[in-house]
């Protein structure tokens, strides 16, 4: 939109436009709405979805986590930058950092993937929960981790590739009819890092490509992601397919809607909650087929 004939004295005016620049993913739009326009409009027939004025004293979501007021400086702005989707910041603070890495101090890259990234797009969930992050925050921030990780992978797969390390063959996918890769994206990082050899095969992956892939790479371990109910029972179809067919490799599933009980359900071989635990499920199942073989 270029222009609108509109009245300038309309308070919604500029809010709108705001609001647009934010699904246009234009660099601080987020902030820029949030910060000037969302507490000025309720959302939801009049219930605002912005938290009530805390009382002196009282504890809020907003509040920066104590384990953040420990990290440096430095480490609380790529904290933030990610958090508050400043993809370019976030950027640019991961370039000044990998210019100091080099073979003698690797780890501290996944040092600060562990301990400073990962959990800013934990915090930011935990926000969105309590409603005062909302979906154009998400989409930010993931474009922001993109960036930073975008930076930073290779220095995490040269710590890797100097240890030597292959632990087994992982096909990850997101399941068909879901369009969310966040958490897949961080999980497949951790896996590599570990050592595991992973194929990513994106999202709203047909369940017949993801059997194919996995044999066609001898994989040991399917991966698969939902963030949606309506996508959850794609899982099932790959496990079902796997043990008609009789098929040699093992099936873990995961993801925001994913539970334990659903995962015995589908009768999965195993099951993650979160970044935190894939890579040690990952090992785990992997033990099991060994134990078997």
């Amino acid at each position: 939109l270029d222009s609108a004939i509109m009245s300038v004295t309309d308070p919604l005016g500029p809010a709108i436009a705001a609001s647009a620049e934010m699904w246009t993913k234009k660099e601080n739009s987020i902030s820029h709405f949030m910060g000037n326009y969302s507490e000025k409009i309720n959302i939801g027939g009049g219930h605002s979805a912005l938290p009530s004025v805390k009382t002196p004293g009282e504890a809020s979501p907003l509040d920066e986590p104590e384990f953040v007021k420990k990290m440096s400086d430095f480490e609380r702005k790529v904290f933030h930058s990610i958090v508050d989707g400043q993809k370019g910041e976030s950027e640019r603070l991961l370039q000044e950092f990998v210019v100091t890495l080099s073979d003698e101090n690797l780890h501290d890259g996944m040092r600060l993937f562990l301990e400073v990234m990962t959990p800013a797009i934990r915090h930011l969930g935990n926000l969105f929960a309590a409603r005062v992050k909302f979906i154009p925050h998400l989409i930010a921030a993931a474009d922001s981790m993109k960036a930073a990780v975008a930076v930073l992978e290779p220095y995490l797969l040269r710590a890797r590739a100097a240890s030597g390390q292959t632990r087994g063959t992982v096909i990850f996918a997101t399941v068909k009819g879901d369009i969310h890769d966040i958490g897949k994206n961080i999980c497949i990082l951790m896996l590599k890092n570990f050592g595991f050899d992973v194929v990513d095969l994106g999202r709203n992956v047909d369940p017949e490509l993801i059997i194919q892939t996995a044999i066609e790479k001898k994989a040991q371990v399917v991966a698969l992601s939902a963030l949606m109910t309506t996508t959850m029972m794609q899982m099932k179809v790959v496990v079902d397919a796997v043990k008609d067919r009789k098929l040699p490799f093992k099936v873990v599933i995961g993801g925001a809607v994913v539970t334990p009980e659903f995962a015995r359900e589908i009768e999965a071989d195993g099951f993650s909650t979160d970044v935190g635990t894939v890579v040690s499920e990952m090992e785990r199942v992997i033990a099991v087929l060994d134990a078997v073989v």
